[in-house]
């Protein structure tokens, strides 16, 4: 996520937008709907020129008697002379190919769904969904063009001046204002689709300002925003949301307004021209229009945009257009779709272009294998094919190569050291994010990571680290040679693996937190003052196989030498229940674990499949692991268990009620165990993660069988954006409940004297089967990034120094 924040942060950077003064203002609107049009061009007699907002509404300089020029896509042009200081401007919808035209003038009425023409029709279309929708299709190819443009650049500025002018001097035109836009990035991809929706990957290109020193972080967040989409389905996913489609026969009719126009001729159909709004001003959904074939009504064409008054972050404008073709079947096969989003971070920076457009062609044969060179289904603009010359000669420049370098370490953390020839990163020194921390052991701690890419070796990898503590003196270190099996691009978590590696290592890691995540800044921070750590030197061999249906193996082998340091203390009971003072736990375990996650995207990043950007699955992903530990003369081990865990994961969109994240977690340990193999949830002590607990002590409860439940449901707004003023903040209610249920069997529990138990430490307690449960509530989208909660404890509220209640924050980026 902070490479993402970043990399978007990047975008921004080549100019800022320059307002004037105000001086006249006036807001547009849809003559049929009355809604405010969005990015509505207003063009001044004086040469200025300026955009509606969300609203519709514009600010100007434009003296009294001055002609305006109001011009929108889709709209028809229109011309007045301004009379007053607010002006209220109505703009009727273009129709290119009339066949009949009538025009009725009406005094405006209040909007009924019962005997209305346009709901009827609208009715029709959903009837027959299930009739015109194209089934199974023979084999086609799929050709998809991503575009990225910078905009507002002044001529004046010293960005466009500097190294950057020949980059911005190559322009292309927005559709939706008609002032230049540049080019920053064309990535194109040429696809076989079967019969079964599987598309395999045949040719692609890209080339793109941020290459130098982007994972591959900005093409996962863009291919995830501008999901593609089908006008013909219940929901439009677009923007990591869903949204109503206006075809839904559930909930479209009740969250649109349906209004009925000319009668219009496409390619030689007959077709009504159906134009939609929400029904309020905050529904959650589109504007736009359906041209529906009066033959078998089927949609022909839409063309519709988000609705941006509805709690929408960072989207200035966002438009989508189908079209479909009719098969000699007599059903309809979409073979293009265009996306155009205008993206707004901030005022004091340009905005972000993208256009997207997708089209599909049946293939000639079944074993044809098409190419760009001879399937292009659409033609590259002049600016778009000169973007491969205007980046070389912008990349010759000093300053260009020193903004590359700076980006680099800015957006992934990593400094690289070693380059081959063409500029690829063969080994790295990162991430700066860890290089310092502090904890009540180590005091401060300084950390300097080392790694190589697949530009030194396509299938060796080398990786590690040394840390050292100003506290305890004592060296820390961490080393792993990994080889692949597949070779790589560029890092060996590329999706999908098949890579067999070995680490060694020695560290002090606090108790109950993820070793994964022990060195993540906001974790040492949360954890900071925890003196319950433990020094573990640890070798361990692993076995991964990812595949690309979705199934994923991991089988490892590990030896784990456990030292108590701080307040920890190992105490074990003997015959006659006298306690002795363990100073080391060493283990020997093997492990498996299966993973099926059904419609998982493999990403070529540095964190692969297990990208925070993970968001478009959703799909169940469930998850079973079994770790045995054995004992070993070899190693000095003599522990015997056996620990089972089922997890079950799914983020659920709920269209106009928000989204629901749950995970549910079923864990079982066979045998008697050391105290610190017992079970305990994950914790968060101060960021909010959703699968963790954040009122709760490391180890404070434990259990050898428990069942765990966390969910999470975002409300996006459904509640606060129909509260006066408070709407206009644009939060979104957030809910959350975290569950465990479970015991520590006697086996394991050392109130009941059995000998070779370990003394659970002061403060730990078996859960004995009283579940414990924390809630939740809290708004999100503050300030268009933030996330506040306030958590309190419902249960095992009297146990000793209990945290009750306490705040947690969230960083997330969410449209």
């Amino acid at each position: 996520m902070p490479r993402l924040l970043t990399t978007i942060f990047l975008l921004l950077i080549f100019s800022q937008s320059l307002w004037g003064q105000d001086k006249i203002k006036g807001v547009v609107l849809d003559s049929i709907s009355n809604t405010p049009i969005l990015g509505a061009l207003i063009s001044i007699q004086n040469g200025d020129k300026v955009v509606t907002d969300n609203d519709g509404v514009f600010v100007a300089r434009a003296p009294h008697q001055s002609l305006l020029k109001i011009s929108s896509v889709g709209y028809q042009p229109k011309q007045i002379v301004v009379m007053s200081d607010f002006l209220t401007i109505h703009l009727s919808r273009q129709n290119t190919i009339l066949e009949t035209v009538e025009v009725v003038t009406k005094k405006k009425s209040r909007y009924r769904r019962r005997g209305n023409p346009a709901v009827e029709l609208i009715q029709k279309v959903m009837a027959a969904k299930a009739v015109n929708r194209a089934g199974e299709m023979p084999p086609m190819s799929k050709y998809q063009k991503r575009t990225l443009y910078g905009t507002e650049v002044p001529k004046n500025s010293l960005i466009r001046k500097g190294s950057a002018k020949h980059l911005m001097n190559n322009n292309d035109q927005s559709v939706f204002t008609g002032l230049p836009v540049f080019p920053l990035s064309l990535r194109e991809q040429l696809y076989v689709v079967k019969g079964n929706k599987k598309e395999e990957l045949v040719d692609s290109f890209f080339v793109g300002f941020e290459e130098a020193f982007e994972d591959g972080t900005s093409e996962i967040f863009l291919s995830q925003i501008l999901k593609e989409s089908d006008i013909y389905d219940n929901t439009i996913g677009i923007l990591l949301n869903e949204f109503v489609s206006p075809t839904d026969p559930l909930f479209a009719i009740a969250n649109y307004h349906y209004y009925l126009g000319d009668t219009v001729v496409i390619n030689g159909n007959r077709c009504a021209t159906l134009s939609f709004t929400p029904a309020t001003q905050k529904s959650r959904g589109f504007t736009g229009t359906l041209y529906i074939n009066l033959t078998d009504y089927a949609v022909q064409r839409s063309e519709i945009e988000i609705v941006l008054t509805q709690n929408v972050n960072f989207v200035d404008r966002l438009r989508l257009i189908h079209e479909y073709e009719q098969l000699p079947s007599g059903r309809w096969m979409k073979n293009r779709e265009e996306i155009f989003a205008s993206f707004k971070f901030h005022d004091l920076f340009s905005k972000i272009y993208t256009h997207q457009a997708i089209a599909y062609a049946l293939l000639p044969s079944d074993d044809y294998t098409p190419s760009l060179i001879g399937d292009r289904r659409l033609p590259l603009t002049r600016a778009e094919g000169e973007l491969p010359t205007t980046l070389k000669t912008t990349r010759q420049q000093l300053g260009f190569k020193i903004f590359e370098e700076g980006m680099k370490l800015f957006t992934t953390g990593m400094f690289p050291i070693w380059k081959t020839k063409g500029g690829k990163e063969r080994l790295e020194i990162g991430s700066i994010r860890n290089f310092f921390g502090t904890n009540p052991i180590e005091g401060q701690r300084i950390r300097l990571s080392l790694s190589t890419t697949a530009h030194l070796h396509p299938r060796i990898f080398l990786e590690g680290y040394g840390a050292y503590g100003t506290r305890d003196r004592q060296w820390k270190y961490s080393g792993t040679v990994r080889y692949s099996f597949i070779p790589k691009e560029n890092y060996p978590m590329e999706y999908p693996r098949h890579d067999l590696s070995f680490t060694t290592e020695y560290d002090l890691f606090p108790l109950g937190v993820s070793p994964g995540i022990k060195d993540d800044l906001i974790t040492m921070i949360g954890t900071s003052g925890f003196s319950t750590r433990s020094y573990q030197r640890r070798h361990q061999i692993t076995y991964t196989h990812d595949r690309e249906s979705g199934w994923g193996i991991t089988a490892q082998w590990r030896y784990v030498q456990d030292r108590p340091a701080g307040s920890l203390v190992y105490q074990q009971i003997k015959d006659g229940g006298w306690l002795q003072s363990i100073p080391d736990i060493t283990t020997t375990l093997l492990s498996g674990e299966i993973t099926y996650s059904p419609g998982v995207t493999g990403y070529k990043t540095r964190s692969g499949r297990k990208s925070a950007l993970q968001r478009t699955n959703d799909h169940i992903t469930v998850s079973l692991r079994h770790e045995y530990a054995y004992p070993s003369k070899w190693f000095g081990s003599t522990h015997t268990f056996h620990q089972t865990t089922l997890s079950l994961y799914q983020r659920t969109q709920l269209s106009l009620l928000g989204e629901l994240d749950w995970r549910a977690e079923f864990a079982k340990v066979w045998g008697q165990v050391p105290f610190p193999f017992l079970s305990s949830p994950n914790i968060s002590p101060i960021k909010i993660e959703k699968n963790s607990f954040h009122l709760l002590r490391p180890f404070e409860f434990v259990t050898d069988q428990h069942v765990a439940l966390h969910a999470t449901y975002n409300m996006r707004g459904l509640l606060l954006n129909h509260i006066p003023f408070i709407r206009h903040l644009e939060l979104r209610e957030m809910i959350s409940v975290h569950a465990l249920y479970g015991w520590l069997s006697n086996k394991n529990n050392p109130s009941i004297p059995n000998e070779g138990l370990f003394v659970l430490p002061q403060g730990v307690s078996p859960l004995n089967q009283t579940p414990y449960i924390e809630m939740s509530v809290g708004v999100g989208n503050i300030l268009q990034l933030f996330r506040l909660d306030y958590f309190f404890r419902l249960t095992h509220r009297d146990h000793p120094n209990a945290q009750l209640r306490g705040l947690r924050f969230g960083i997330g980026f969410a449209f």
